[in-house]
């Protein structure tokens, strides 16, 4: 859930219209200088995060690449939550459970061989990764 937190936070930091650094170091440069500064996220100011931790979480989360990022707390998951327009995390959780129950998304990671695909099921090369999201 994480991945698809800090992809929709991407997506609306993008589309702001005082945003007019479209990429990530611009687009989190943003969300750290105007909007925790707004003051209906005043109660996340002890979270102290910048913009350059965002960047690596998103690197890390969405984009599948190694470095030394965590889990963001669950509270900077609340304030982005309450950003994208949910209460909070768990019912930007329990919207996406809602929106997949009938749906299932597959992702692939590092792959480096062909994926075979017979009666629906996906087969692969032992070493390479599938997961479902």
């Amino acid at each position: 859930m994480t991945r698809e937190l800090l992809e929709k936070l991407y997506s609306k930091l993008k589309s702001e219209p005082e945003n007019h650094r479209k990429n990530k170091t611009g687009c989190f440069d943003f969300f750290e200088e105007k909007v925790l500064t707004q003051q209906i996220f005043d109660k996340y100011k002890h979270i102290s995060v910048t913009a350059k931790t965002m960047k690596n979480y998103y690197e890390k989360h969405v984009e599948g690449r190694a470095n030394k990022s965590k889990e963001p707390c669950t509270e900077l998951k609340n304030c982005i939550s309450e950003y994208l327009g949910y209460q909070n995390y768990l019912q930007f959780c329990n919207s996406l459970s809602r929106n997949s129950k009938n749906t299932s998304k597959w992702s692939f990671v590092s792959f480096k061989k062909k994926i075979y695909s017979f009666n629906g099921y996906f087969f692969y090369p032992f070493n390479d990764i599938l997961f479902k999201a």
